[in-house]
């Protein structure tokens, strides 16, 4: 198979924009196409470069965020319902899965975090940090909400071909590119009358970095009011929204993308940098970009999707 072919199948497959990384390895997985060489998502993000500027408008690709890519057709069509030409009339509140509504009083935030963890590895190849307020000094905690996440993470891309990274030390590049995630964690924003303290929340906690998704476990994708105001939100604040699948953790998905900015907010490092969980983040984050690959060890364990499934199970009694 073409390698564009084998991308759209990967995309096709999964019905949501992917980090390139992701589409190389579910490329190989499937047996659509192995991308030979040490740095096989590097073919694919090549292609999609190529394909994108080549043909504009015309490639059946789009580029959604820093290193995601989407089917331009998939795009469209999510875009157009969000921009209707005459008002619709509300969609009924879609019923929730019977298994998330009977666990909801069963399960806390905290539970969230191993799924959340096993999502971002999934899609980008990237290692979490859970950041704990009580690591903050004692009696500032309170003071702190609006400044932590609950989590980070980050992904190390080398580029070790040594043309590449002749080319790249030429043009002033860092041999490596280094992308930053903070997300703020929910686990239901199903109440419109505490939506927007929660959304604000992500936005203070997550704006600092190169991208900042809020993230939860119940949205109901069929209520109109709901679904509405965080899309006018994402927009306006540039924070992308991640729904978390409990009963398939393998089906959790970006429903919004963030937008990527090019550098981070120093200030708001700085500040971060007095929570410990965060300064061993930062730590490990050094170590990471000198030797050009994550130092796993440094960073939150990531658990299978099995184990994900039988602790929400367990907890739900």
């Amino acid at each position: 198979m073409k390698t564009l072919d084998a991308i759209e199948a990967v995309l096709r497959d999964e019905g949501q924009p992917l980090h390139y990384a992701r589409i190389a390895d579910l490329a190989g997985q499937r047996g659509y196409k192995t991308f030979g060489g040490p740095t096989p998502w590097a073919t694919v993000a090549s292609s999609l470069s190529v394909d994108i500027s080549s043909n504009g408008a015309g490639s059946r690709f789009v580029k959604i965020a820093r290193g995601v890519y989407g089917l331009r057709a998939a795009s469209a069509a999510v875009t157009s319902t969000l921009t209707p030409s005459k008002p619709a009339a509300a969609a009924p509140k879609a019923a929730p899965r019977p298994n998330a509504r009977q666990l909801r009083q069963d399960w806390s935030e905290a539970d969230l975090h191993p799924l959340l963890t096993h999502f971002v590895q999934r899609q980008w190849k990237a290692a979490t940090k859970t950041i704990s307020q009580a690591a903050h000094k004692k009696g500032e905690q309170g003071s702190k909400k609006w400044l932590h996440p609950d989590l980070v993470s980050v992904d190390v891309h080398a580029f070790l071909d040594p043309h590449a990274r002749d080319l790249r030390k030429t043009l002033g590049l860092p041999e490596c590119v280094t992308v930053i995630r903070s997300f703020e964690l929910k686990r239901s924003l199903d109440n419109v009358a505490v939506l927007t303290e929660f959304f604000f929340e992500a936005v203070s906690n997550s704006s600092w970095a190169h991208e900042g998704y809020l993230a939860a476990a119940i949205i109901p994708e069929g209520d109109a009011e709901i679904m509405g105001k965080l899309h006018r939100l994402c927009a306006a604040h540039q924070v992308g929204l991640i729904k978390l699948d409990i009963e398939d953790p393998d089906r959790s998905r970006i429903l919004i993308p963030s937008a990527t900015r090019d550098d981070l907010d120093w200030a708001t490092v700085e500040a971060l940098l007095e929570n410990n969980d965060f300064r061993k983040f930062s730590q490990s984050v050094v170590r990471s970009v000198a030797a050009q690959k994550l130092q796993e060890d440094e960073f939150d364990g990531v658990l299978e999707r099995d184990s994900i499934v039988r602790s929400f199970r367990g907890t739900g009694r």
